[in-house]
């Protein structure tokens, strides 16, 4: 049990963390995601394959897909100083079912200090299977607030995270191209 609050509290962090999307520099994507169509660098409203091969998403409109050490990652356009961007973490099944990771997570973000109007759990599906969702603000320092959206699904023995920095449309978009493979 302890060995699964600390994994959940480290998703909390890395969703707190990189929350703030980065410095607004333009990433150099120079990697591969092992995807057979997920080119470097695709551009908005390319169909992208998870680095798992686990799914397919299409990217959002002003979005651009970056390889990465995670399932999937894209960068954004930079508002207000930072870039906007979404990623997509997994985790096995035996750190906890669906709605106890979920609820550890909002508890961990309700006590964040930097996370506030943090929003109830709602339910949603994402290409069949139930999912959990939470949207939030974040904010350092006088800075100005930025949105965070950040959905849970769980997928054979994997549970999902799928975290916007970016208005909550965004997530939207990308949950609604999402296919399981």
């Amino acid at each position: 049990m302890a060995r699964s609050v600390a994994g959940v509290i480290a998703i909390a962090a890395i969703v707190l963390v990189t929350a703030c999307g980065g410095s607004g520099e333009k990433s150099r994507g120079n990697g591969s995601t092992g995807g057979s169509n997920a080119a470097v660098g695709t551009t908005s409203g390319a169909v992208v394959t998870a680095k798992d091969g686990g799914f397919t998403v299409m990217t959002p409109a002003g979005f651009s897909h970056r390889p990465s050490v995670i399932q999937y990652l894209a960068a954004g356009p930079v508002v207000t100083g930072f870039s906007t961007s979404i990623m997509v973490l997994r985790q096995s099944v035996r750190k906890g079912d669906l709605s106890t990771v979920a609820d550890k997570t909002l508890s961990v973000l309700r006590h964040a200090p930097n996370a506030r109007s943090v929003s109830p759990l709602r339910s949603l599906s994402v290409d069949g299977e139930p999912a959990l969702r939470v949207d939030f603000l974040v904010q350092e320092g006088g800075q100005k607030a930025h949105q965070v959206s950040l959905a849970f699904v769980r997928h054979g023995e994997w549970i999902y995270y799928l975290r916007g920095f970016a208005p909550p449309n965004v997530l939207t978009e990308l949950i609604r191209s999402w296919h399981w493979l």
